[in-house]
């Protein structure tokens, strides 16, 4: 176990329940099944047609979802109950008898297709032909959706949107709710859908990847859009325990920076004040950090800032934790990535095993860093950190690790 040491006044934070929909598995059991195993969620896109663009491959979420019961709402809304109503069922609690529950969440386009429908399709626009459809076009109308479907009343709300950071950001808000006592109970994570608005967008950046996203690779060429959505109900230890709820590990620090620089800045520096702002939360020693799930979008930029401030951190102490990154198998779920990936760490803690860092066929000799290449390991893990930095200087990190005595 591992002892921090705590101010008083603040509550310890742990994990009891996830859901996920993701290319790669539409639960929590496939999905990290599948991660662990190599599979790639990366296909064809079949979304749209794609026969004026350059770029054609993404991580879809292929075929119908499996939860039948949302099926009147769209597609984002259908991924982010779905996940929801698994994470509940898993943290075993009663909505009804418990303490408020309140709803954190992040994403980047939240209900954007409704807006490109008008926008693309509709040569013969006329707002009143839309207004029922527009109300889903907000980011923050799928967590709106959320609360009403599910009668959660009396708790906090926030929907943030800080770029690829907006998962990590919003596990962070929800755990000092906790922490501070605002709050028992937290619904954490992110949603994001694959739609041509982001694929335009960031192939006119010149950033995505002609076929396989390959973080930390010598010859890595860009990022490939996914889809999905990740939940993780938060709760405080004290409430856990008063009702024998399972726990999965604890949150043990939080941090966040703004690069106020450029898209990315070069150095990391913005990434490494993240990382150290939540390892000083923590209570940690840099010793006790085992895995870093790294944010390795497969852009030559990213990857070389990220490993740099890693770098900075753990290895001028002699130090060298696991890293790898997950977007070789889902790709970039964009305001989903934090929460999909926090998963992926939650999970790798709970399992002892550590998911591979697909597609090195060459580690980049500047990227320094312990790279877990192709294939999972066996780890008993004590903590681990959780990486996610978004355009335009937003960098979140979060940590993860055993149960305190």
């Amino acid at each position: 176990m591992i002892k921090i040491k705590r101010e008083s006044n603040i509550q310890e934070v742990a994990v009891t329940g996830i859901g996920i929909v993701s290319s790669i598995g539409f639960n929590t059991e496939d999905f990290f099944l599948n991660l662990c195993e190599g599979k790639e969620g990366t296909n064809l896109i079949s979304g749209f047609d794609t026969s004026q663009y350059r770029r054609k491959i993404a991580a879809q979420i292929l075929g119908p979802l499996p939860n039948k019961k949302w099926a009147n709402y769209n597609r984002v809304n259908q991924m982010l109950l779905s996940a929801v109503e698994e994470a509940l069922i898993d943290s075993g609690l009663n909505i009804e008898s418990s303490s408020p529950i309140s709803l954190s969440f992040g994403t980047m386009i939240g209900g954007v297709s409704e807006l490109e429908d008008i926008v693309f399709n509709d040569k013969n626009f006329q707002l009143n032909n839309y207004v029922d459809k527009l109300k889903y076009y907000p980011i923050n109308a799928p967590v709106d959706i959320l609360a009403n479907e599910f009668n959660l009343k009396g708790g906090l709300k926030s929907t943030v949107m800080t770029a690829c950071a907006s998962g990590t950001t919003a596990l962070g808000v929800g755990f000092n709710w906790i922490r501070y006592k605002r709050a028992d109970i937290v619904i954490c994570g992110g949603y994001d859908i694959f739609r041509p608005l982001t694929h335009l967008g960031l192939s006119s950046l010149r950033i995505i990847s002609p076929d396989k996203v390959r973080p930390f690779d010598l010859n890595r060429k860009g990022i490939l859009i996914g889809e999905g959505a990740g939940v993780i109900i938060l709760e405080s230890v004290e409430h856990a325990m008063m009702r024998k709820a399972k726990t999965y590990t604890n949150v043990l620090g939080y941090g966040s920076s703004c690069d106020a620089n450029d898209l990315a800045h070069p150095d990391g520096d913005g990434m490494q004040v993240s990382m150290e702002k939540a390892i000083l939360e923590s209570g940690l020693s840099l010793r006790d950090i085992n895995y870093i799930n790294a944010h390795g979008t497969g852009t030559l930029q990213n990857d070389l800032a990220e490993a740099r401030a890693i770098t900075k951190i753990f290895n001028k102490e002699g130090i060298f934790p696991y890293v790898s990154s997950i977007k070789g198998a889902i790709g970039h779920t964009i305001g989903a990535a934090g929460a999909i990936e926090a998963i992926a760490t939650i999970l790798s803690i709970y399992h002892s095993k550590i998911p591979p860092n697909l597609n090195v066929k060459q580690q980049d000799d500047n990227c320094k860093i312990n790279l877990v290449k192709n294939k999972y390991i066996k780890k008993d893990i004590k903590a681990a950190l959780s990486n996610s930095f978004g355009f335009g200087g937003n960098n979140a990190s979060i940590i993860f690790g055993g149960l305190n005595e």
